[in-house]
């Protein structure tokens, strides 16, 4: 017995923890994201939020950044930019990035860095697509590319980060993708509309210039790549474009080392960020300010993470007294209806010493079911008599307190006849 025991543990724990043992057993490489973005909850400029669940109930989760000065003021007076990663699963190149850029702001004591998070809300999903970047494939657990599911969304994954676009109201959205092959025309840089004198098409065009002039000139070269109306708009950026979002696409191709494209993802983020906390030019600057006034005032979801737990109010001295009033006419009321439904006890049968006839019970007044209780309780017994003729005293019997007790519970509540019947 104790080998087959042996074995069936054995064998649950093989089911358990090999590839093919079931929706437990899955890869490990979004358990190692979701530890580092869990790592950044208490920090002092960053907070985590769960946005939703994908399809086979990974966490999809984000990054809130920012200072947490004067929290009222994250909903409307600060630029809020949200980034998105990894829709893809099988491209995973801006997730490293990100995340450290989260940590190192999470964190900073760079003075450029707590001033730019003075005028900007970092809002960063490290991974869109968790399921699909668990197994290291393209589309989710349903088999469907999240970055053509848009227009109308239908997967777990981007219903959830659509109501955290309309809850949020982002000023800009970025995009991060990677070309996974080497072909020619996979261009290197920042995609954002080259057409459009809406104001959030100029915003774009403006700050797709100004991070691609500000990067460095070692490294992956990088450039404003502009799309053309006709274009395929069922894309992220592009549908949050046609939504009034400044949006911008950062992609990177494999012509680059991985430390390159390492570099090229962490500063073209920074230098979006610097560029929106800190424009360059008053056109960039008009642009900015046009877009924080024509926006609505996003919920209030991002100042509660920031707000401290407020300590609980004092009552003044007129509320606490009706407030002791209120709770103990509850009390009343409740112990009233709690001893209403109660019965008191029943008189103990055995007290009475008087032996009853047959004759004395049949002229007690009372119910037939009260006179055969009673008949049963006090009739003579053979064992009763023999212990007398021995002893001179009836003898205790555990079978008649046994009957004492079964008499109490068939006499039910306490009548008042039974009493009057019983006294002498």
């Amino acid at each position: 017995m104790q080998d087959r025991t042996i074995a069936a543990l054995l064998t649950t724990l093989i089911l358990f923890f090999t590839p093919s043992g079931g929706a437990f057993c899955q890869p490990d490489r979004y358990g190692k994201v979701l530890a580092r973005v869990y790592q950044m909850r208490d920090r002092p400029f960053s907070r985590v939020m769960q946005v939703g669940v994908s399809e086979q109930g990974r966490p999809l989760v984000a990054v809130v950044l920012t200072d947490p000065e004067n929290p009222k003021s994250l909903c409307s007076d600060r630029i809020r930019v949200l980034v998105l990663c990894s829709q893809h699963g099988d491209e995973p190149s801006p997730v490293k990035p990100m995340l450290d850029l989260a940590a190192d702001l999470s964190q900073t004591q760079n003075p450029f860095y707590r001033s730019m998070l003075k005028k900007v809300v970092l809002i960063a999903i490290p991974v869109v697509n968790p399921d699909g970047f668990a197994h290291f494939r393209r589309c989710n657990a349903n088999g469907v590319d999240l970055n053509r599911n848009w227009s109308q969304p239908n997967q777990p994954e981007t219903l959830a980060v659509s109501r955290l676009v309309a809850a949020v109201r982002p000023h800009v959205v970025i995009d991060q993708h990677e070309w996974l092959d080497n072909l020619p025309g996979r261009w290197d840089g920042v995609e954002t509309a080259g057409f459009g004198r809406e104001r959030h098409y100029k915003l774009g065009r403006l700050l797709a210039g100004a991070a691609v002039g500000s990067m460095p000139r070692r490294g992956a070269s990088v450039e404003v790549l502009p799309y053309r109306k006709q274009s395929n708009h069922s894309l992220a950026h592009r549908h949050f474009a046609q939504r009034g979002i400044c949006s911008l696409l950062v992609e990177m191709s494999p012509r680059w080392s991985p430390q390159a494209r390492y570099e090229a993802y962490r500063n073209l983020t920074l230098a979006l960020l610097a560029g929106m906390a800190f424009p360059r030019d008053q056109r960039t600057a008009r642009a900015i300010y046009s877009a924080l006034d024509a926006s609505k005032a996003a919920d209030s979801v991002i100042a509660d993470l920031y707000t401290p737990n407020l300590p609980k109010p004092v009552l003044p001295v007129e509320a606490s007294y009706c407030l002791a009033l209120f709770l103990l006419v509850c009390w009343i009321v409740v112990r009233y209806a709690s001893s209403k439904g109660k019965l008191s006890p029943a008189p103990d049968l055995i007290l009475y010493s008087r032996r009853l006839s047959l004759s004395d019970v049949l002229g007690l007044r009372g119910s037939a079911r009260i006179k055969v209780a009673i008949i049963r309780l006090y009739r003579s017994r053979p064992s009763n008599r023999v212990a007398k003729s021995l002893s001179g005293s009836p003898a205790p019997s555990q079978k008649r307190t046994n009957r004492v007790h079964t008499t109490r519970r068939a006499l039910g509540a306490p009548s008042r006849s039974l009493r009057q019947a019983m006294t002498p």
